[in-house]
This record gives C-alpha cells, structure tokens and sequence, in this order.
C-alpha cells in the first residue's frame, strides 16, 4: 500500500513538473521589459546585471517579460559584439522617433513602449489594465501559434513581436572598454520578428516560425511575445516562458 501510495505522489508530483504546450497570459496587463545594451560599452555591463537579476523575482514571466538587445553602433570602439545587429539599433531608433528625442543611447531601458529612466519595482509588478489574454501554442523549438483575444483594446490591427532570448551566455571580451571582462548575459536576443496582424471575428492569430540555426547551440532559451498599437508603439499584451525541446517550462 505505501509503495503504491509513494508511487502515485510521484506520478503527481512528475506531472506538475513536466512541460507544457499552452500558456496563456491571463487578461491583466504583463509587462514587457527591453534593453537596449551591447558589449562594447563599459557602462552596460550594470544593466545587464540588473536584467539578469530579475530572473529571481517570484513573479517573473506572470507579471513581467524581460528583453535585451545589442544595438551595433558602439562596434567600432575596438571590440565588434557578436550579438549586435542593426535591426536592433533600427527598433530603438523607432522609439526615439515617437518620442521625439533627439538621441539614442546604451543602456536604455523602455517599459512597456515608454522610455524608463527611473526603474521602480512597482512599475511592473502592477497593471490595472485589462487589454486581454494571448494564448500561446508550442508546436517545436521553432514553431509557435499565437491567438489573442482583446479586452479593452479595440483596434483593428496590431504589430507583433517574437524574440527567441538565451540565457547563461558568456563572452570573453577581448578588446574594447570591457576589454579581460567575462560578460553574462540573460534575455539576450537571438532572433526577433516583426509583422502586422488584422483582426478576424474579434481574435488576433499567427502562425510564428524561428530560424533554428540561430539558436540551436545555445543551451536556455526562453520566448517572448507582445503585440503594440502600431500608432503609438505602446505595448498592449505580453506573454513569456522559458522552453525546451518538450515544451514551455512550468514556473
């Protein structure tokens, strides 16, 4: 009897560990948390500390989606980071171009589509917004199926985007302002997609497929996916988890 009672325990305790193929964001606002950082300058490393730290908070992925990028306009310092892109570099120069700034800079930090210089827990551990839940479908490591049913939010079209982010990377600088620095970085962008989706019967779907070959090496990975109002660049939804090849981890 004891043996078959342990036996079930287990069998308990295996299915709330395993992994899963649907997440869903709930109706309550997540926030989404981006950083547009890079390895070549000496005042980002801070910052990516900061991010990195995150992944202890309790309500990582129910509240918050943490996302940094490496932008490649600090390169030509002496040391070019292999993560950087100009697709990154173009999304903040985009931001800065509906707030009207005049420049743009690393380590930035944007909250939910605002630029955030004074970064308060608060800010994203609470939302009194409802905009709606997103449904997310794990299909393989690189393939997913979005569905978002609106709330509050009554657009006709929204701007969707999906970052494959890894975790636990580490890269010797060897030259540059970080120069003899192990840098770690988490949340760190591999891939990022960007398309428009039109509303059909009140849902928003699609259908998102990854270049595999940019992160198969890489052993933690985790998704994020938000969409924004494409006029003012707000983000309207958030949704995140870490994954593997079986699934969505639970959290």
């Amino acid at each position: 009897m004891i043996k078959i009672i342990l036996f079930s325990q287990l069998l308990f305790i295996n299915s709330i560990l395993a992994e899963t193929k649907l997440i869903k964001s709930g109706t309550k606002k997540v926030n989404l948390i981006e950083l547009f950082s890079t390895q070549s300058c000496s005042s980002c490393p801070p910052a990516q500390r900061w991010v990195s730290s995150l992944v202890s908070e309790k309500d990582i992925w129910k509240n918050f989606v943490p996302v940094v990028y490496h932008v490649d306009y600090w390169d030509y310092l002496g040391w070019k980071d292999p993560y950087s892109s100009p697709i990154y570099t173009k999304l903040q120069r985009n931001y800065a171009s509906v707030w009207n700034a005049r420049n743009i800079y690393t380590p930035m930090f944007v909250l939910n589509g605002s630029e955030w210089r004074k970064r308060k827990k608060s800010d994203y551990h609470f939302q009194k917004e409802l905009p709606g839940e997103i449904d997310l479908q794990f299909k393989s490591t690189e393939e997913f199926e979005m569905k978002f049913t609106p709330k509050e939010f009554i657009g006709k079209k929204v701007e969707l985007f999906a970052s494959i982010s890894g975790n636990k990377i580490i890269t010797n600088v060897k030259a540059g302002e970080n120069s003899g620095k192990n840098l770690r970085q988490d949340f760190l962008t591999l891939e990022l997609i960007n398309k428009s989706i039109i509303k059909s019967k009140n849902v928003f779907k699609s259908k998102i497929k990854f270049d595999k070959s940019k992160f198969k090496n890489q052993k933690s990975l985790s998704i994020a996916i938000w969409l924004r109002d494409p006029t003012t660049k707000k983000v309207i939804q958030t949704i995140g988890r870490p994954f593997n090849n079986n699934g969505f981890k639970p959290i």
